[in-house]
């Protein structure tokens, strides 16, 4: 009997570790960075770059909007562009509730193209610009921010 209780024991402690260990590395995942933002004096001035922001899918002006350039880092409100993103796009692959928010700026490099009658801006990298809204951090993306919760 006393050999038993020894075994379930033994057991207990085992996967209370086990338990342990895998809540520390889920707290620990929450403060590493994976991608950080990036200042105005960061961005690669020698490429083709466009400052955007997302307005939710649930507003009647969703979509994605310029609102700086290489030559006007921040264009007047009421000359943001409206414009189709294609190639790689931050709604992709961080979470939602970053590009939910208006207040996030992204940094696209890429180029825009018109048919004289919309835009597109055609993407090959993007950044986030100064501060993150919605994110576990202003400061930087986590793993957790770049999960989509609206899949699952």
């Amino acid at each position: 009997m006393r050999k038993i209780l020894k075994i379930i024991a033994k057991t207990i402690k085992i996967i209370l570790l086990t338990f342990g260990v895998i809540v520390a590395v889920l707290i620990l995942l929450y403060f590493i960075p994976v991608k950080f933002v990036v200042h105005l004096e960061d961005i690669d001035y020698e490429k083709e770059f466009y400052i955007v922001y997302f307005i939710t899918p649930y507003s009647t002006d969703s979509g994605c909007y310029v609102c700086g350039t290489r030559e006007n880092i921040s264009l007047p409100y009421n000359e943001n562009i409206y414009v189709e993103l294609s190639g790689a796009d931050p709604r992709e692959d961080i979470g939602n509730n970053i590009c939910r928010c208006a207040l996030t700026k992204f940094v696209v490099y890429g180029s825009l193209e018109t048919d004289g009658k919309n835009y597109y801006l055609n993407s090959d990298e993007w950044d986030i610009l100064e501060k993150i809204d919605g994110g576990t951090n202003e400061k930087y993306l986590t793993v957790y921010d770049y999960i989509d919760l609206d899949d699952y």
